[in-house]
């Protein structure tokens, strides 16, 4: 039962203390997590997994600590500069330092880390403990900032006459290299089975677990961005995801552009 569940009082805390990161209104993390989520995934590797598929999130967690390393910026500051490129103005880690609260959607009332309503702060766990910018999850934004995103892919990496991110890297970010196993995930894009919504050689896209999808088909010049808030009062909604209105969605908008 989630009210017998205890927080343990060496990580979390009810109040602000030195060095600890807040991951909602009422609860601060011991920075320390990081050694704990990187000796588990250490001790998790198993060679024999290689070549196959298994959703996962330390991929993207990985990616954020090997892309900080190489360029020595954080992964805020490398989202920033390339938001800043396209123009957007409401997409960013950790919301409440740059916009208010009214604006920002909530999403669940936690009943088992947070022990009550999230609003302003990341919903993935494993982002939050990471200080709110995991590589995984943690960027807010609008729809109308994430289709700029979504022009600039079909643009092959350019927007407004700049080139913010060269063709050759928009090709390798929406291939699917491994398609011959059957696996069709790019390196961040979902492009599932050829039969699929994302399937094919130049459509890619994305769902998120909250209730967020975009889709891209570079072929027609066509992308879709849906956002919602399915998880809310709880995650144990499903109504979303089962209906596949998302998808369908995205289908139809696709089958009217032949």
């Amino acid at each position: 039962m989630v009210r017998n569940v205890v927080q343990d009082s060496v990580y979390l805390s009810g109040v602000p203390r030195p060095g600890y990161r807040q991951i909602a209104d009422s609860l601060w993390v011991n920075p320390s997590v990081d050694t704990i989520m990187a000796r588990k995934i250490i001790r998790s590797y198993d060679p024999g997994r290689r070549g196959r598929y298994l959703y996962n999130d330390t991929n993207m967690y990985l990616l954020r600590l090997i892309a900080e390393r190489i360029t020595g910026r954080t992964l805020e500051e490398s989202t920033a500069e390339l938001f800043a490129e396209l123009g957007c103005t409401d997409t960013g880690y950790r919301p409440l330092e740059w916009t208010s609260r009214e604006r920002i959607a909530p999403t669940e009332n936690d009943k088992l880390l947070r022990r009550g309503p999230i609003q302003g702060f990341v919903h993935d766990e494993l982002a939050a403990v990471s200080g709110g910018a995991g590589g995984n999850a943690g960027l807010f934004s609008t729809a109308s900032d994430i289709a700029r995103f979504c022009q600039m892919i079909l643009n092959n990496g350019s927007y407004n006459g700049r080139q913010i991110i060269t063709p050759a890297t928009i090709d390798t970010f929406t291939s699917s290299p491994l398609s011959a196993k059957g696996i069709y995930r790019g390196l961040g894009f979902d492009k599932r089975g050829t039969a699929s919504a994302f399937g094919g050689p130049d459509c890619c896209g994305h769902t998120g677990f909250t209730g967020t999808i975009f889709g891209i088909d570079r072929s027609k010049k066509l992308f879709m961005v849906f956002l919602s808030n399915s998880i809310h009062p709880t995650r144990t909604n499903k109504r979303l995801s089962a209906s596949q209105l998302r998808l369908n969605l995205w289908k139809t908008l696709q089958a009217a552009y032949p």
